[in-house]
């Protein structure tokens, strides 16, 4: 399991400027890192990976534009590919591919 951070919000009358939600969004990033932590999970660093390109995000400030969706994508194919070299290999139960625990 890979924990992955929420990305910023950006204001509507100024991509250029972070929403007051943000600071919402990095009080829950916080805390989940220090749940990731806890349980020794990885994160997905995707907020730090769009918060200093605005020209990512659309109009409306929370969505992301072709350019921000295919740096996001990148980026969670590159943390899936390294956490799946470390470890077990990925078993899939339907649709939902978990990481058997590794031996100890």
């Amino acid at each position: 399991m890979i924990l992955a951070n929420t990305t910023p919000v950006r204001r509507k009358d100024d991509i250029s400027t972070f929403a007051s939600e943000t600071d919402r969004v990095r009080e829950r990033n916080r805390l989940a890192r220090g749940i990731a932590a806890t349980h020794k999970m990885p994160v997905n660093d995707l907020f730090g990976c769009v918060a200093d390109h605005p020209e990512y995000f659309t109009e409306d400030g929370v969505h992301f534009n072709l350019e921000g969706q295919r740096v996001l994508g990148k980026q969670v194919a590159r943390i899936v590919l390294k956490e799946g070299k470390r470890g077990a290999e990925p078993t899939f139960a339907g649709d939902v591919a978990t990481r058997a625990a590794p031996e100890t």
